[in-house]
């Protein structure tokens, strides 16, 4: 009887942990965009969109950088590829004025750090 009660507990405990291993593989992904400058003195860090697979919130960093093409084609646009993570500066009259990094991050992440009490 006790080997019995043992053999449901080993039973439940091991589809608890399928459950939570399936659970943690179904992160969804978050695409941020950290601007600086603008006429702000603080960065600004903001969810852009979010995404179920990582290669989805890639494609989606893609459309980003070419939408900021588009939206300031007026002024000069540099995207640097060798941050480790993408980064739009732009500027007119040599100065720049803007830079946007854009990460893809799992939806566990916070890149704004911990929130205070």
């Amino acid at each position: 009887m006790i080997a019995s009660i043992y053999a449901r507990i080993v039973v439940v405990f091991c589809c608890l942990v399928a459950l939570a291993t399936s659970a943690s593989a179904d992160c969804a992904w978050v695409l941020w965009r950290d601007t600086k400058g603008g006429g702000s003195p603080e960065p600004d860090v903001a969810p852009v969109s979010a995404w179920e697979t990582r290669q989805q919130c890639q494609q989606a960093l893609g459309r980003e950088i070419e939408n900021a093409k588009r939206i300031f084609k007026d002024s000069e646009v540099t995207v640097d590829m060798l941050s480790g993570s993408p980064r739009v500066w732009v500027s007119s009259s040599g100065t720049t004025s803007l830079s946007m990094r854009y990460q893809c991050l799992p939806d566990t992440v916070e890149p704004r750090g911990p929130k205070g009490k």
